[in-house]
């Protein structure tokens, strides 16, 4: 038996996997269609890790595995993955007839598969089935690296699709920018195309060291369930705190009807449409939205205001935040949920702005609102 360090990082890949399956489908405020597909996708990925680790540390040769584990788990992997953007992005479609033939190709493998451990149980293989199921398998593992471009393709219209349909705000709903989804369909490209490079050198130059795949699967495993998991539970703090906002009769007092025509616009836009909860919002976008130059707007914020534009725009956000913090019924939710609902793009701008009007941290500020 071959155990080593790397034999270790790709078992710990295969554990979490398993672990963060049972957590989820166990756990009820993870309950959502998106999520049970993560699941498949992760449980998926981890079972293809594990059929390759069996025989790489000796535990069980390529014929027994064969005859035992080994199953065309691999085509579902960008199946699945796929499906959980799609339910990610668009909750409320469904999917058609057409995109279930996405099945087929796992069915198709299995089925020779399946036969061929029947077989094997039963009266045995001889040489010549040995060599024919080999063909296949090579031809199998070809397939199967070929197989998720399709996917990465169609993701990534998706990602751009929901960009596009997204990009004005609506305070009705969450627009989140899933950075992090995007960052991981390049982690998947980039790791595909390794390993159909692998899969080439295996067929030209019986090359089998496959180490660096195995663990960034595992590294890719832990970033996926992590970063789907932390995402979701953001987005439905953000959702309930949403909801509250919209039932929130809206403070106009500091919309002064003595005011430059200009300043109410502005301050109309600002403060009674909350164009300040948008985290792309710009002085550009807001000079186009009361039509006057950027240049006239920025100048009338400064004279009129004593400040600048994306000062008083995070000051507004702060206020939001203070808000959220002070409700008992958002005591419980995390504060980069809060921060970002309030407006903010990022935690680290958060934390500066909130720094800056307020001279201490969200942590201390809610940690001081429990001592009073």
């Amino acid at each position: 038996m071959d155990f080593n360090l790397y034999n270790s990082i790709i078992l710990a890949g295969v554990v979490q996997g398993f672990i963060f399956a049972i957590i989820v489908l166990s756990t009820k405020k993870y309950k959502s269609i998106s999520n049970y597909y993560l699941v498949a996708f992760i449980l998926s990925f981890s079972f293809c890790n594990l059929m390759y680790y069996l025989p790489i540390t000796g535990l069980m040769d390529y014929p027994l595995l064969f005859k035992t584990f080994y199953f065309p788990w691999v085509v579902l992997v960008p199946v699945f993955f796929y499906r959980y953007v799609k339910t990610l992005l668009y909750p409320e479609d469904k999917f058609s007839k057409k995109q279930n033939l996405q099945y087929l190709p796992f069915v198709v493998f299995l089925v020779p598969m399946l036969i061929y451990k029947f077989i094997a149980f039963t009266i045995g293989v001889n040489k010549e089935v040995e060599v024919l199921f080999e063909k296949f398998i090579l031809f199998f593992e070809v397939f199967s690296s070929l197989f998720p471009f399709y996917f990465i393709v169609a993701i990534f219209t998706l990602i751009i699709k929901y960009k596009k349909e997204h990009k004005q705000f609506n305070i009705t709903e969450i627009n989140e920018r899933h950075m992090w989804l995007q960052i991981t369909m390049w982690l998947l490209t980039l790791l595909n195309i390794v390993w159909l490079v692998v899969i080439m050198l295996q067929v030209f130059s019986d090359h089998e060291e496959c180490y660096p795949v195995w663990i960034s699967v595992s590294a890719i495993i832990y970033w996926i369930g992590h970063a789907g998991i932390y995402k979701y539970g953001i987005i439905q703090e953000r959702k309930k705190i949403r909801r509250q906002t919209l039932n929130q009769v809206i403070n106009t007092s500091d919309i002064s009807q003595e005011e430059n025509q200009h300043v109410k616009a502005f301050k109309n836009q600002i403060i009674k449409e909350k164009l300040f909860l948008d985290s792309s919002i710009t002085l550009e976008s807001i000079a186009a939205k009361i039509d006057i130059s950027v240049s006239l707007l920025s100048r009338i914020i400064n004279e009129e205001l004593q400040s600048n534009f994306n000062d008083y725009v995070n000051k507004l956000r702060v206020e939001e935040v203070k808000r959220y913090l002070n409700n008992p019924s958002f005591s419980n939710y995390t504060i980069t949920s809060i921060g970002l609902e309030a407006g903010f793009n990022s935690k680290t701008t958060f934390f500066t702005a909130f720094k800056k009007f307020t001279g201490t941290t969200p942590a201390n500020y809610k940690k001081n609102l429990s001592k009073v």
